[in-house]
């Protein structure tokens, strides 16, 4: 009984300073709305008579729940703003059908602001895909304040959603379900499009981004398939330059674009979308291409889907560890992503081993790369067994004549990358390299030092200023004995 009497100050509170705080518990603490509200009642009566009388404890709704639930929270709501949710997998098992979800959207639409829907179509049943049930609970009803819209159709199936009526949606996630052209009037206003397990193609796709001309961040993800769709539209073999047939005719703005992820689609069908519209140069964009194996060169695709704006990047950075290819402008915001996926790799492991490495190096050794705009390039975390030859990064390095940083950051043996700069004598890879940031790597000191004095006699502007290296790495006695030399050459900084 002492616990009663203990005096917190929590009964003086404000109800509106005591509404913001069981909101927030609400929000944060919850998988079930419900939930939450019983434990509420049970801690004091003043915050039971709070909840109780204050809609914003019962704008979210579960059609899963039982209809008496559903009926109270319909009720205590009010007429303040609603948020629907229909999930696959909720703690209760009530409105199978749907038919409790289509009348509180018949009912309350112009209520509604968030719909969300997860629908299991048992092929045993014969009951109604997703499509035919919004067909028959949404069908041409205006939702005039609907502005998140969240639509999972089955896994089994793909699904297209042929009529939306909500002027005023920002975002929208779409799991096996296809936007027909019919509904892309909704979609003017529409800032967030998330769209997994699609079977767009690059017509959809390009007609898609066209209808979201304030898009800010989207993300189209497609299953990896051995047998991917073919755009009839794509290159052959018998095109004398391939990407030739992608130039566009005239491209589209995407202005106010600040993320674009495309995961799973065909490089080709890839690079015509993207050579469709005008991606800001602070956009992030992120690719990750379906490669055929034996039949796609990843350094090619790379050369594709690459944009043509040169001159917005002048870094670069391979990564094994994430196989992810980056390239950016050191001193200002927005970057170009591509990314070698794990399944990818898997397929090609019977061809040539293709890594981010193997796969920049062989980019930028072609005549089409922007490598002649490039002042940074930065290898991280390459292991031993994928080294590439030393002719291979000699090519590629003969190819950035204007470096002036290379990093080699967290990688097990540098020895060849130094090597490959003595591969021809008769030219001089990345004349204008300054500094080598050496992080956790691993090197040879007589192999660096060759390199340093070869650099040395070759020519004074070719002359290495600077080295990073990070104490410990290599060992006490090592870095003590390798250092006086070292620095004989260049300026070292030990961290």
């Amino acid at each position: 009984f002492v616990a009663y009497s203990i005096k917190t100050g929590i009964e003086s509170c404000p109800n509106e300073i005591l509404c913001e705080i069981l909101e927030l518990y609400q929000a944060e603490s919850l998988t079930d709305a419900r939930d939450g509200m019983a434990d509420a009642f049970d801690w004091c009566s003043k915050w039971r008579r709070v909840i109780v009388n204050n809609p914003v404890f019962w704008q979210e709704i579960w059609t899963t729940w039982p209809p008496k639930i559903v009926e109270l929270y319909e009720t205590r709501s009010k007429n303040g703003p609603l948020r629907l949710f229909k999930f696959r997998d909720s703690k209760y098992h009530y409105d199978i059908e749907g038919n409790t979800t289509a009348r509180l959207l018949a009912l309350h639409r112009e209520r509604i602001h968030t719909f969300y829907v997860e629908w299991r179509t048992y092929a045993h049943t014969g009951w109604e895909d997703l499509s035919k049930f919004m067909e028959r609970a949404v069908g041409d009803n205006l939702f005039p304040r609907l502005t998140q819209l969240h639509l999972v159709s089955s896994y089994e199936s793909v699904v297209r959603l042929k009529r939306l009526n909500a002027p005023m949606l920002r975002s929208i996630v779409l799991i096996g379900v296809i936007l027909n052209p019919s509904t892309f009037p909704s979609l003017a206003h529409l800032t967030t499009l998330h769209s997994e397990h699609s079977k767009l193609t690059a017509e959809d796709l390009i007609a898609l981004l066209e209808a979201c001309p304030r898009i800010e961040s989207c993300g189209i993800k497609f299953a990896h398939v051995n047998d991917p769709y073919r755009d009839p539209d794509s290159p052959t073999d018998s095109d004398p330059d391939p990407r030739s047939v992608l130039l566009p005719r005239v491209r589209i703005s995407l202005g106010a674009l600040q993320d674009l992820t495309i995961d799973g689609m065909h490089w080709s069908c890839m690079a015509k979308v993207l050579n469709h519209f005008d991606i800001p140069s602070a956009a992030k964009t992120e690719l990750v291409p379906l490669i055929r194996a034996g039949e796609d060169k990843p350094s090619e695709t790379l050369s594709a889907v690459v944009p043509s704006r040169d001159s917005l990047y002048n870094s670069i950075e391979v990564s094994s560890p994430t196989r992810e290819i980056t390239f950016y402008n050191s001193s200002t915001p927005g970057s170009f992503t591509f990314k070698i996926s794990d399944k990818i790799q898997y397929h090609l492991s019977l061809c040539a081993d293709i890594t981010a490495l193997t796969t920049s190096l062989t980019y930028l050794s072609l005549p089409s790369s922007i490598g002649i705009h490039l002042s940074s390039i930065s290898i991280v975390g390459i292991p031993p067994v994928c080294i590439p030859r030393t002719v291979d990064i000699w090519a590629a390095f003969s190819s950035l004549p204007n470096i002036e940083k290379l990093s080699l950051l967290e990688c097990r043996d540098t020895n060849d990358f130094f090597l490959a700069f003595k591969f021809d004598t008769e030219t001089m890879p990345c004349p204008r390299l300054m500094g080598l940031d050496l992080r956790n790597s691993y090197f040879e000191g007589e192999v660096l030092l060759e390199f340093l004095r070869d650099r040395q006699e070759e020519d004074e502007v070719a002359n290495i200023e600077w080295i990073r290296l990070v104490e410990g790495f290599f060992g006490e006695e090592i870095l003590e004995e390798m250092l006086p030399e070292l620095r004989s050459y260049v300026t070292v900084t030990v961290e």
